[in-house]
């Protein structure tokens, strides 16, 4: 049988990852239904790249079933945060890696320390290359889809998914009877941070003074404190970077720096550095909010070309469209090469 054309391919592993999703979405809801208090917080393994939760374990098999089952139109090679050691995984079985066609990077569950507490939805996350080795970088990526984890509260969901040059689409699903409607991206136009939600991230605990100085820094030289005893920018420390992938793209923020990589790589000895930098795994839907319009760079205003691996640690910077990209960009640059950042 000739294998299918890629745009085939990728429709099929879009419609399995999206249905592998929604597998972890029902296993969770039922999780967090029938769990005590504090039961899904319990640590089960630390991993190379996080530490794995009850929460997080009881969905694997949901993530291997699926997986399993599109393999056996192709072969692929699965990295996943706590699955396999975190090493590459190819399958079907026995398959040898260079054999594969594509390799998926997953975050089954980012967001789990929120949703374990059932304070706000956690994302899945699922970036899709083709199989280049180890050499394959997200820059390779040709499919991302993002499915929302809710609350127990929650009535609805979006799913969100994104081709390479074909734009990004989503729907969102009515969790009581099944129905959708779509969803579309509509990031900030605003050309400012003028009474927008724009931050740096620092939900860990780890040298919080010298990232909150680097902000203020930042936004003062554009304006924010402008008007005594006004607040002109606010902020959201959405404990995942999907979330805050999916606050630009439905235009709540304006801008997003994570630079706990670099901020973790200082000589301080002195200040201890964040427990933990945003890995790749964390990042890999990046192509849906660049297919949106959004703006996602390095510090150095370089796309992202990390390996596709959960434990390289990676900074990025989001801007929702060119312009607030033109305004701030140049006034980043002068902060970071200031405090030796780049």
């Amino acid at each position: 049988m000739n294998p299918p054309s890629d745009s085939k391919a990728l429709d099929r592993i879009r419609l399995a990852l999206i249905g592998m999703q929604a597998g972890i979405r029902r296993c969770i809801r039922t999780q967090i239904a029938r769990a005590e208090a504090g039961s899904l917080s319990q640590v089960r393994e630390e991993s190379p790249s996080d530490t794995i939760y009850a929460i997080d374990r009881d969905c694997e098999s949901i993530l291997l079933d699926h997986l399993n089952a599109l393999a056996r139109d192709f072969p692929i090679v699965v990295i996943a945060e706590g699955v396999h050691g975190d090493e590459p995984l190819p399958l079907p079985e026995g398959t040898r890696e260079e054999e594969c066609r594509y390799r998926i990077l997953v975050d089954p569950i980012d967001g789990t320390r929120m949703l374990m507490y059932d304070k706000r939805a956690a994302w899945s996350l699922a970036g899709v290359a083709p199989n280049r080795g180890p050499g394959t970088t997200l820059a390779d990526i040709e499919l991302a889809v993002m499915s929302e984890l809710p609350t127990s509260k929650q009535i609805c969901a979006d799913t969100i998914w994104a081709t390479r040059d074909s734009g990004t689409r989503g729907w969102r699903e009515n969790l009581s009877h099944g129905s959708r409607r779509a969803w579309r991206p509509t990031p900030s136009r605003a050309t400012d941070l003028s009474h927008g939600f724009a931050q740096f991230t620092k939900f860990f605990l780890g040298r919080k003074p010298l990232l909150a100085e680097l902000e203020e820094e930042a936004f003062k030289a554009l304006g924010a404190f402008e008007k005594e005893g006004r607040c002109l920018v606010f902020e959201d420390q959405y404990l995942s970077t999907g979330g805050q992938i999916y606050e630009l793209l439905a235009g709540h923020d304006r801008f997003q720096a994570d630079l706990r990589a670099a901020v973790r790589r200082l000589n301080q000895p002195d200040s201890p550095p964040p427990g933990m930098a945003c890995h790749p795994y964390d990042i890999c839907v990046e192509l849906i909010a660049r297919e949106a319009g959004i703006e996602v760079t390095d510090l150095g205003g370089n796309r992202l070309a990390c390996s596709l691996d959960t434990t390289s640690e990676v900074d990025w910077i989001a801007y929702a469209n060119p312009e607030i990209r033109a305004r701030l960009a140049p006034v980043l640059g002068r902060v970071f090469r200031e405090h030796g950042l780049v």
